[in-house]
């Protein structure tokens, strides 16, 4: 009765991360992408594109993840770029 299963010993977090796949991950990062210009500074997206970012560098290494790091600072970047910025100083963005 005390002996606790194997599936119960693992962390939902290892179950979720064996999931993911690139394709899978590149259409998450697009929807996030998509949120992030459709709301600009309104409402930060910049918590969901770091789990996609340590989800996809836990499950395939530091390459996969460094380009989803890259790929997400440059929309971010981007974003910013074209939308301006809502802050009282440009050195806040």
């Amino acid at each position: 009765m005390g002996e606790i299963s194997k599936e119960m010993r693992q962390l939902r977090l290892f179950r979720i991360v064996d999931g993911i796949s690139i394709p899978l991950a590149l259409c998450c990062w697009v929807a996030i992408a998509a949120l992030d210009w459709a709301t600009t500074f309104e409402i930060y997206f910049s918590a969901f594109y770091l789990v996609l970012i340590i989800a996809v560098s836990w499950k395939y290494g530091l390459n996969w993840g460094a380009a989803f790091a890259f790929a997400s600072a440059g929309n971010q970047a981007a974003l910013g770029a074209i939308d301006g910025h809502p802050f009282s100083s440009p050195r806040y963005f």
